[in-house]
């Protein structure tokens, strides 16, 4: 028996999204949410200090800012600084507002169902304010000798990226698991995951839902089963990577 997790990140615990996953080969997985205390910043760094060395956890939230903007920051510091040349009929700030994982997702290289741009702009949106929150829980592990590898390719401590929006359009074809309804987000997830007992499906928070599905994305990252930055590794283990289950992955398949 094994055990993934996934976190939907808030600055606010009450907003903040927890679910663990127990798979049994050949079987689905078994799903439950942690509420109260353990979605606090606090208790979450104690829990992935716990299990981060044999469990892997998924985190819907970047892990880093894009490293242009990085460089545009500390130049401006010091007086006006041009911004890098954007395409034509980009805004200004085009080359500055996502990381290359955020360019990779939405490229031409992956599936339709992930031709969509992230939401938000860790750089110009509220969504910062959430990456400043994990960088806290990041910090708090370091000082636990626990080293977070931001690109997500490690395996001493089993902690990645996801976007739980970009997996649910690759496996069912729509927007996000919290705008479907309760039967079609059961009926997508119901081939790999069953609410333990004491626990269901109509029982889930919107981020809980989200927290299931990284949940999910986890236990592909287990499998070796996600995208991984090839070619970006360096940049990726500075700003972050989203992880994604492969092309090829149907999520009967993850059942083990």
């Amino acid at each position: 028996m094994s055990r993934t997790w996934g976190v939907d990140l808030s600055t606010t615990p009450s907003k903040t999204g927890v679910v663990s996953v127990e798979w049994k080969a050949g079987r689905p997985g078994e799903f439950a949410w942690h509420r109260g205390e353990a979605r606090t910043r606090e208790v979450l760094v104690e829990k992935i200090a716990q299990t981060a060395s044999s469990e892997w956890w998924a985190v819907d939230v970047p892990f880093g800012w894009p490293d242009g903007w990085a460089e545009f920051v500390t130049r401006h510091r010091t007086g006006p600084s041009a911004l890098p040349p954007a395409p034509p009929g980009e805004t200004p700030w085009f080359q500055v507002a996502r990381r290359v994982t955020d360019r990779v997702v939405t490229g031409p290289g992956f599936p339709d169902g992930r031709h969509r741009t992230p939401g938000f702009s860790v750089t110009f949106d509220k969504l910062g304010a959430t990456a400043a929150a994990w960088a806290s829980i990041e910090c708090d592990l370091h000082r636990r000798g626990i080293a977070i590898d931001r690109s997500g390719t490690g395996d001493a401590v089993k902690v990645c990226e996801t976007y739980p929006a970009a997996a649910w359009r690759l496996w069912s074809q729509q927007d996000n698991p919290v705008s479907a309804t309760i039967a079609v987000y059961k009926s997508v997830l119901d081939k790999v995951v069953s609410p333990s007992e004491g626990f269901s499906w109509e029982k889930l928070t919107d981020h809980e839902r989200d927290a299931l599905v990284c949940a999910v994305v986890a236990r592909a990252r287990a499998l070796e089963r996600t995208a991984l930055p090839v070619d970006h590794l360096d940049v990726a283990k500075q700003e972050g990577w989203i992880h994604l289950p492969l092309a090829d992955v149907d999520l009967p398949e993850l059942l083990g």
